[in-house]
């Protein structure tokens, strides 16, 4: 058999460049020679690692989901509490200290509370949850005791900073790790929702400070705090649990080289800066507040608008995420978050409903800094391996909190205690965040796995330019071209459209799919199949299950027999296919699935997969957007592999 040929053509963002792709002898198995034509996006990595079928849902794990918020109640309540202990220490225990000197007590805390993780994550992996957090239950509730007593710098550096700090790590690293055991596709949601718990802690206990503080006093008001985390803690230490058999060789408590691994080193620097930037507002909102003279009940409750954006905000980019890809929403939120700091607070000035305005904006889309962050992390790394992966990111992380909030405190003191150049710093690290996101090689990380199983069997060669598309195509006659995300449905890219579709037509097949139903506009991809000359249009968009229409017509080379079983993904359908174009149908009598929405019956006269002849050629459409495994196989057994 001859030598068969994979090639792959990719757009870079607005750049092109041409890379060729380690070619490897085919299989005997190959019956057919493979070309691929895809412009580059930058959908979200996906599902690089499927190590182990996740419940997804149940009882047990929304338990588990209620135990991560019991326990981020403390520990992120009190870090989202800051702002407000900030500008009450300032203006009593500590009146005579500076605003970069009371930085460190804070940038402190949140120090302890990243850098512990790399110690903290290895014991949940090998260990579980008990051994991490019963001794940050007990350890939190100290702490607050110990900082309702003290009156000295050092009293309170030591009991909040420090036996805080790590107390909170304790409860913080295993109630998001253990999420991770229990939720893959919709972990985004599972963590968002158990991440509000910051969100309410950050409302709530400012409320009492401002509500008991002037009554009963300071010391009074952080020991009813503590009595709540109290309650907390023990709910948390009964609820956590874990899944996946413990990881014996976690033993190492910062994996550095880790750090090699391009997609995993990127993903930790926009992280850091996210981090960097997010603390400045939480921290010197409420002193901004007095500054800008509002009233001291007001300038107190910037901080209770600013959490209270936060709870939707943790809960509502997870749901978000799980649709159009982790990375892609934290991309986002990051350069809102710039927008929102650069264009409203930077000229809030004294104007008290556009400060207000900013904080709740500022906590809605700050969320994601929170509740995505471990969840991106999720994305680039095994599972048995995401305590100490993710305790290694926060470690590096905590040099950035630490030396954040003192860091912004002097540049508001060299500016003369105004408040522009501490604005302009936040604004600025969340541009650089997104930048760093931007960088990511989102398409190789999404199906790496796929390719390397065409690969395997193929030459693989890609052209990252339309030129280079046309160039290959003027010397080669593939007999598969698969087309990605939504490149061809651009005008400026209407020549090679042109001639894939005469490629069809002369007995070529083309296999459309991946990323190409994420990022495809509606009207685009109904234009798109009509240049065809198909009266395919979009349909609904939902999860359900799929199985092989054995009444199909198939295109030549399929192997039928490497099509899964039924399996359930979730699809943008295709509608006006006829019946013989449809290649993977839902179940008869299924409903869609969703933990948000009621389940609905699904429309049968729809399809996922369709496939048409066109002239000698075919066409054939795959409607997954989560990377399931049997789409992949799908994609696969349409190439006769």
């Amino acid at each position: 058999m001859a030598d068969a040929e994979l090639n792959v053509c990719q757009h870079v963002s607005d750049g092109y460049a041409t890379e060729n792709v380690t070619e490897r002898k085919p299989q005997k198995t190959l019956r057919s020679a493979i070309s691929t034509i895809v412009e580059k996006t930058r959908p979200d990595p996906g599902e690089y690692y499927q190590d182990a079928k996740y419940p997804e849902g149940g009882l047990r794990a929304w338990l588990v989901v209620l135990g991560s918020w019991c326990a981020m109640v403390p520990s992120m309540g009190l870090l989202n509490t800051i702002g407000v202990l900030h500008a009450w220490t300032a203006d009593h225990q500590l009146a005579q200290y500076s605003s970069s000197s009371l930085g460190w007590i804070f940038g402190a805390f949140s120090f302890f509370l990243y850098f512990g993780g790399a110690q903290v994550g290895p014991i949940f992996d090998s260990r579980g949850v008990l051994p991490v957090v019963v001794p940050g239950s007990i350890g939190i509730v100290l702490s607050i005791f110990f900082f309702s007593a003290s009156t000295e710098y050092y009293q309170i550096f030591l009991s909040f900073s420090v036996l805080g700090g790590i107390s909170s790590c304790c409860l913080f690293t295993p109630a998001i790790s253990a999420v991770g055991h229990w939720f893959d596709v919709r972990r985004g949601l599972a963590t968002g929702i158990a991440c509000t718990a910051g969100g309410l802690g950050g409302v709530f206990f400012p409320l009492i400070i401002l509500y008991v503080g002037p009554t009963l006093g300071f010391a009074w008001a952080m020991r009813i705090i503590g009595v709540i985390c109290f309650v907390l803690c023990a709910l948390a230490c009964l609820l956590l649990k874990t899944r996946l058999p413990p990881n014996q060789q976690a033993g190492m408590a910062i994996d550095l080289k880790a750090l090699l691994e391009p997609k995993y080193a990127l993903t930790t620097l926009a992280v850091w800066l996210v981090e960097f930037a997010v603390f400045i507002p939480y921290t010197y909102i409420v002193s901004y507040g007095l500054y800008a003279g509002l009233e001291t009940s007001m300038a107190y409750k910037l901080s209770v608008f600013l959490n209270a954006g936060a709870i939707p905000g943790r809960a509502f980019p997870g749901i978000l995420a799980d649709r159009m890809g982790r990375f892609n929403v934290m991309t986002m939120t990051a350069v809102i978050c710039a927008i929102c700091t650069l264009a409203l607070w930077y000229k809030a000035g004294t104007n008290e409903g556009a400060i207000i305005a900013y904080a709740v904006l500022f906590g809605f889309w700050s969320g994601a800094a929170i509740s995505l962050t471990p969840v991106c992390i999720s994305q680039v790394c095994r599972t048995e391996d995401y305590g100490k992966r993710n305790g290694t990111t926060f470690t590096l992380v905590s040099v950035g909190t630490l030396i954040g909030i003192p860091l912004a405190g002097a540049i508001q003191e060299s500016n003369g205690g105004e408040y522009w150049g501490l604005i302009l710093f936040g604004g600025v690290l969340y541009l650089a965040s997104g930048v760093a996101l931007a960088m990511q090689p989102w398409f190789d990380e999404t199906y790496g796995s796929l390719i390397d199983k065409l690969s395997a069997s193929a030459p693989l060669q890609r052209a990252k330019s339309a030129d280079a598309a046309l160039r290959y195509l003027d010397n080669n006659n593939p007999q598969i071209i698969i087309i990605t995300d939504e490149g061809l449905t651009k005008r400026s890219n209407q020549p090679v459209l042109d001639r894939v579709i005469a490629y069809v037509r002369n007995g070529g097949k083309v296999i459309v799919g991946l990323h190409f139903t994420s990022f495809t506009q509606m009207d685009a991809f109904d234009r798109f199949f009509n240049a065809f000359g198909l009266p395919w249009k979009h349909g609904d968009y939902h999860r359900t299950d799929f199985a092989f229409n054995p009444a199909c017509s198939l295109p030549p080379g399929t192997v039928p027999t490497s099509f899964p079983g039924p399996f359930s993904m979730k699809v943008l359908h295709v509608q006006n296919a006829r019946p013989h174009e449809k290649i993977f149908i839902p179940l008869a009598g299924g409903q869609t699935q969703s933990h948000v929405f009621l389940p609905e019956e699904v429309d049968q006269s729809q399809a996922a997969v369709v496939g048409a002849q066109l002239g000698n050629g075919h066409l054939i459409y795959c409607g997954d957007v989560n990377h399931e495994e049997g789409s992949s196989k799908v994609i696969q057994a349409l190439c006769g592999l």
